[in-house]
């Protein structure tokens, strides 16, 4: 997400990156972190924010996405962006077997995911991500989509979900998905081809970088004109 706030900070936005609880450390940590633990920490991001500036916009990728909708259902922002981010409705069975990970814990290794030479598994060969990651984990990720299915219909902001047809880690169903059940009059879907589930990061990121100031400067635009 780095790249993304450089750019939007050099189109004149005050840009807080928020760092998860249990990402960026050791993948053992994930062990003790809760879906509540990842709200909390957005929500103090955008208290530190409303000190500084009129309106705040939350900008999520993957999971980071399903929190950005999640937390806009709750506490008053102007926007939200979306990217790469997964709707599932998550069946019984599933929950079951979260649940049996949950009591016998083991390792999952992330696809297509090496291992640094320096760090391990505490980071990939080309970027600052877990190369394995604690099944426990994965209890939280259903709570997060469980919380998501509830909190859409409650967000009534400005959404731009972006999303790449070539997906191979989250369906791109998950951005119609989210789109149909958002409660805002104000909704997009950014399809985007040859970007993977990474957007980020992909060469032609630029072009998700526009879109995504484009989407800013409107929102804000649109508030001043009726202020």
């Amino acid at each position: 997400m780095r790249w993304l706030g450089i750019d939007l900070a050099n189109r004149g936005h005050t840009v807080l990156g928020v760092r998860l609880p249990g990402h960026g450390t050791a993948p053992s940590d994930l062990r003790r972190v809760h879906a509540a633990d990842w709200l909390a920490a957005i929500a103090d991001g955008v208290a530190l924010l409303q000190q500084m500036a009129g309106s705040v916009f939350l900008v999520g990728f993957s999971l980071g996405g399903a929190l950005a909708l999640i937390t806009a259902a709750k506490i008053p922002v102007r926007g939200v962006v979306t990217m790469a981010t997964p709707y599932e409705r998550v069946s019984f069975a599933a929950r079951a077997r979260v649940l049996v990970e949950s009591a016998f814990p083991r390792w999952a290794k992330m696809p297509d995911a090496r291992s640094h030479a320096i760090f391990g598994d505490c980071h990939q060969a080309v970027y600052p991500a877990y190369a394995t990651y604690p099944t426990a984990a994965n209890r939280q990720l259903v709570r997060v989509q469980s919380l998501l299915q509830e909190a859409l219909p409650a967000v009534s902001v400005p959404v731009l979900i972006a999303h790449s047809q070539d997906d191979a880690i989250v369906d791109p169903a998950s951005a119609r998905r989210i789109h149909a059940r958002l409660g805002s009059d104000d909704k997009r879907i950014l399809w985007l081809d040859g970007f993977g589930h990474a957007m980020v990061r992909a060469a032609r990121r630029r072009e998700l970088f526009d879109e995504v100031g484009v989407f800013l400067s409107r929102v804000e635009q649109v508030r001043e004109r009726s202020s």
